[in-house]
């Protein structure tokens, strides 16, 4: 049976490449350590992205994933790009924030429909993702990174 050989690429490279597909993307899917035991996945719209080091979300003050945050921090991001079929996974921890100047930058209009009484509204949550580690796949190609 034939099987595809992978090129493995530097870490600069899988890094650049997993970071501009995150850039493409208006959401990506979330693991985080359920409660049950298993990890739990859902899709969250991305607030802002500093870059593939730190990444900004939003979320409801009374969403399930907060409880499951406080008690472990540690969750995987997955993004998939079709056009180019690359793909990325990214490995570290949230950090829930609720100062004024978080929810500025993940702040979008759209977010009125969840949040009628806007950026300040108190059912808001700021969550930042900071990435320690990485993976970046396509066909053919794949590569790690750290930071």
């Amino acid at each position: 049976m034939d099987h595809m050989e992978f090129k493995h690429i530097d870490a600069a490279e899988a890094r650049a490449k997993a970071e501009a597909i995150l850039r493409s993307l208006p959401g990506l899917s979330v693991a985080t350590n359920g409660d049950n035991g298993y990890p739990d996945l859902r899709a969250l719209a991305i607030g802002h992205v500093d870059d593939v080091q730190t990444i900004w979300f939003s979320t409801s003050s009374c969403s399930k994933k907060l409880k499951e945050l406080a008690a472990d921090p540690r969750a995987t991001l997955y993004g998939f790009d079709m056009q180019s079929m690359g793909e990325f996974r990214l490995f570290g921890s949230f950090e829930v924030r609720t100062d004024a100047e978080s929810s500025k930058k993940v702040w979008k209009d759209e977010y009125k429909a969840y949040w009628p009484d806007g950026i300040d509204s108190p059912n808001m949550t700021v969550l930042k993702f900071t990435t320690k580690s990485g993976i970046y796949a396509s066909f053919g190609e794949t590569g790690t990174f750290e930071f």
